[in-house]
């Protein structure tokens, strides 16, 4: 049994167990990039907060995989049961749409469309930005048999691309780096939003990402505890595990502000551009979306030399210093909060990033990490796509 001929686009469909984060953002924004060649049909499960823009999307009123998720991935049951309903989502959307492309955010949103596409002639693609080195024996099984049947292994570093090579063939992964949105490198309105959040005399420091320990953000808010108020002022964006700690810091320190997840990416860019510098994290061998980001906007970054991964940070594993030349930020150790802080008004004081700090960081970002970096992977999927199917 072959793919439905379809009258108009081919159609890809996104199965992916959370609408937030960069792994998500990563394969949005490949798809946004096929259009109008593709039509996008997004399965998804979360919480009602969270929807899919400028796609076909379908998703069930679930758990908010940012908050949950670092629980849940602890045990191959728990990931099980969180994703039936997206398998349950994803198996009538595929009935209705028989997609030519199946691309699955991680392994098991993946492994959910083996056999779906196997009967009909479809191709699949497995995005995988996880760590399976130290993972169980049962997931890296699952890891085999996923990577067996796709056509495509997508990953966003040369660590993840080592990492892959042991539980598939090389010559089927790619590396597609984390980028950023074309809207990044534009410029907006950061001193309205500065203005509103009563921060024109202080230096800021914004966090922007899931707020939990994993991400190191337990460390930024004790380096905001020791800081001076009258001079510094954090802003921490984002929702997670810690976010109820972070909205009670900001009803108790002067210098630290909640502002949730934001998920309009204009004034996403506003709050990056707003900062003086973006505390991020870093996985051995890339940098974070919201670096990425950042750097766009033409921010300066800050980032621990630990990892974002607790199974990395817990062995010491070190970042590449190489991710953060000193033309774009600071590499720091999370051992003092008091010496981040002076090293921070250091940094206020003798003015490092500045209009040529911002000059050089854009420059940066639109060679490493602007969208133009995926048109090899956007021609590849074009082919499976447009292509016959799959045997």
């Amino acid at each position: 049994m072959r793919s439905k001929r379809h009258r108009g686009r081919p159609v890809m469909l996104l199965v992916t167990p959370a609408l937030v984060g960069g792994s998500w953002m990563l394969i949005h924004e490949l798809a946004g990039r096929l259009e109008p060649l593709v039509e996008t049909v997004v399965a998804a499960v979360g919480p009602r907060t969270q929807t899919v823009p400028n796609a076909k999307g379908y998703r069930i009123p679930w758990l908010d995989y940012e908050e949950y998720g670092p629980r849940i991935d602890r045990s191959l049951l728990a990931v099980l049961w969180f994703e039936m309903p997206l398998a349950v989502l994803s198996l009538l959307l595929w009935a209705m749409h028989r997609p030519r492309i199946w691309l699955g955010n991680g392994l098991l949103s993946s492994a959910l469309g083996i056999i779906p596409q196997k009967i009909a002639g479809g191709h699949l693609v497995v995005s995988y930005n996880a760590y399976m080195a130290e993972d169980n024996p049962v997931r890296i099984r699952l890891a085999r048999i996923a990577a067996q049947y796709a056509s495509l292994l997508l990953v966003n570093s040369q660590g993840s691309f080592e990492d892959a090579r042991s539980f598939a063939d090389a010559p089927k992964i790619r590396i597609l780096p984390l980028m950023a949105d074309d809207i990044f490198f534009t410029d907006g309105n950061p001193d309205q939003l500065k203005k509103e959040l009563h921060l024109e005399d202080r230096f800021v420091v914004a966090f922007v990402g899931r707020l939990d320990v994993e991400k190191h953000c337990d460390f930024v808010l004790k380096v905001a505890e020791v800081s001076d108020p009258a001079k510094t002022a954090f802003v921490f964006v984002g929702h997670g595990p810690l976010a109820s700690q972070i909205e009670d810091a900001s009803r108790l320190l002067p210098n630290v502000i909640a502002l949730g997840r934001i998920t309009d990416r204009a004034k996403l860019r506003d709050v990056y551009q707003m900062a003086d510098v973006v505390w991020s994290y870093a996985d051995e061998t890339y940098l974070a979306k919201p670096a990425v980001e950042a750097l766009a906007a033409g921010t300066s970054i800050i980032v621990p030399e630990l990892p974002a991964i607790a199974t990395k940070a817990a062995r010491k594993a070190k970042i590449d210093p190489s991710l953060v030349p000193s033309a774009i930020g600071r590499l720091v150790s999370l051992d003092d909060p008091a010496r981040i802080a002076k090293l921070i008004d250091e940094l206020r004081q003798n003015g490092q990033f500045g209009r040529e700090a911002r000059r050089r960081c854009r420059e940066y970002a639109d060679v490493n990490y602007s969208l133009r970096k995926s048109e090899a992977v956007q021609v590849e999927l074009l082919e499976l796509l447009l292509g016959p199917p799959s045997d």
